[in-house]
């Protein structure tokens, strides 16, 4: 079984026994692993002692979070799939988002979109889709101009870079 269909297993299980308060917990875990690239290593390292490892997660994240989410964290330190945790805060994210009726659509951008046309995309996004829709962008100088829009498996690639490919292999 792949790794990301067992984040998937975790994340569901904690999904489905979920209190009001899993979800912040989830973002803040999430945040921190993505932020912090020495705790990051630190889970993932096979010399630093597992005792160790939850200590050092009690300590960041004990008092900040509900007891659920603690035990899946202890489940997974226990089960030797620690370097899972961050995957399993982000396939939370996608089970929720599924069960809300959400979709994530993650864009490639040129220039960062100014808070009112990043909302105007999604705006017209939602109207094309008929879901609600959650945005993660991300500036790509090399893109030139315009976006690369990613919903689920589907691309679409409305960028300056990809236009002038196109142009250049009509001339060819």
């Amino acid at each position: 079984m792949t790794d990301q269909a067992v984040a998937r297993r975790y994340a569901q299980v904690l999904y489905d026994e979920a209190e009001a308060g899993v979800r912040q917990d989830m973002e803040l875990v999430r945040k921190t692993l993505e932020g912090s690239r020495d705790l990051r290593l630190c889970l993932a390292s096979p010399v630093v002692p597992r005792k160790k490892k939850l200590a050092v997660l009690e300590a960041v994240f004990g008092d900040q979070v509900q007891p659920v989410t603690l035990r899946l964290v202890r489940l997974l330190l226990g089960r030797e799939r620690e370097d899972l945790l961050l995957a399993v805060t982000r396939e939370f994210d996608r089970i929720r988002d599924a069960q809300l009726g959400i979709t994530r659509v993650h864009a490639r951008v040129a220039l960062a979109l100014a808070g009112e046309e990043q909302k105007r995309l999604q705006q017209v996004l939602a109207e094309k889709l008929g879901t609600g829709v959650r945005m993660d962008v991300a500036e790509d100088a090399s893109l030139i101009g315009g976006a690369i829009l990613r919903i689920g498996d589907i691309v679409y690639d409305g960028s300056v870079a990809h236009q002038l490919a196109q142009l250049r292999s009509q001339i060819h």
